[in-house]
């Protein structure tokens, strides 16, 4: 299953390549420069990198079954560090098993830190009794105790009064709520780009190409539908004026065919990424969200969202 869907991938990443290089040589006014594809070699390479991860994330469980702690910690490191492709709860274990392991080190400080950048993604967590040390666990609930009380202490100092003007103090975006913003922007421009940023699998990938080809189609029949209908409103000869109007017509449908389908992907892309993603940031913005009716307006989707 591993190899049909890698050679699925390559099959996608060379056909959307030969797609631009036909639209590119058909028509000079398409420049490859200017739709906003990834190389296929990136691609490739994007994709290698994900599995790669996900390997290295296995070795590392692996290791801490077997109790060697300090390649835990090392594994985790490099991982961390790359920021490789993973979902949100994958983080979440690398951190739980790095913290784990500086734990059973005695290496303490270091073991809050990371038990502390779970809380940042969620405040709820808790470890397993089952196959964790109790020792473990009441390290990390007094580490959770602290952290909350801590926040709620943030909080209550959010706006600061002196005298009769009050002064809110910055308000810095989480980790989370910046991976989102970023994948808002994507998103916008692409349709799937976003998917594909929060977390790398087969269908954000696949989004991400649909929604790719889609744009470089809309551009190139966009461009070939003006071309051939000054080439039809020019023609002179009776003999050519049919075969220059059905040319003309050709592209005219596929340019709206490629506008309706690139439509729809990119309204399904925003609505899949903001409502119904597992990733925690979204909640930024369902609390800031409104699906209405009103007789007069119909069905209205409103939020609001602040780069």
């Amino acid at each position: 299953m591993y190899f049909s869907v890698k050679a699925l991938i390559i099959f996608i990443a060379v056909s959307g390549s030969l797609f631009l290089n036909f639209a590119q040589q058909n028509n000079p006014g398409v420049q490859r420069d200017s739709v906003l594809v990834p190389d296929s070699a990136k691609f490739l390479q994007a994709f290698n990198d994900s599995l790669a991860a996900q390997d290295s994330l296995s070795i590392m469980k692996k290791k801490f079954e077997q109790f060697k702690y300090g390649d835990v910690i090392s594994i985790a490191n490099k991982l961390l560090l790359k920021k490789a492709p993973f979902k949100r709860a994958d983080i979440i274990d690398i951190y739980k098993l790095k913290g784990i392991s500086h734990y059973s080190l005695s290496e303490d400080d270091a073991a809050r830190k990371s038990f502390i950048e779970i809380l940042r993604m969620d405040t709820s967590y808790t470890f397993d009794s089952t196959k964790i040390s109790p020792k473990i666990i009441s390290f990390y609930n007094q580490v959770k105790q602290n952290y909350i009380q801590q926040q709620k202490e943030i909080e209550a100092r959010t706006v600061v009064r002196i005298d009769t003007v009050y002064v809110p103090q910055t308000r810095y975006d989480t980790e989370h709520e910046r991976r989102l913003k970023n994948a808002v922007a994507r998103s916008l421009i692409i349709p799937g780009l976003g998917q594909w940023y929060l977390e790398t699998n087969f269908k954000n990938i696949l989004f991400t190409v649909l929604g790719t080809a889609s744009l470089a189609s809309s551009i190139y029949y966009f461009l070939k539908t003006d071309e051939d209908q000054k080439a039809y409103l020019i023609e002179t000869n009776p003999d050519q004026i049919q075969s220059k109007y059905n040319e003309y017509n050709d592209s005219f449908k596929r340019r709206n065919i490629s506008l309706i389908t690139f439509g729809v992907l990119w309204v399904y892309s925003q609505l899949d990424l903001l409502f119904f993603n597992d990733d925690a940031s979204n909640q930024t913005i369902l609390k800031n969200s409104s699906l209405n009716y009103n007789e007069r307006r119909g069905l209205t989707l409103n939020f609001k969202y602040s780069f």
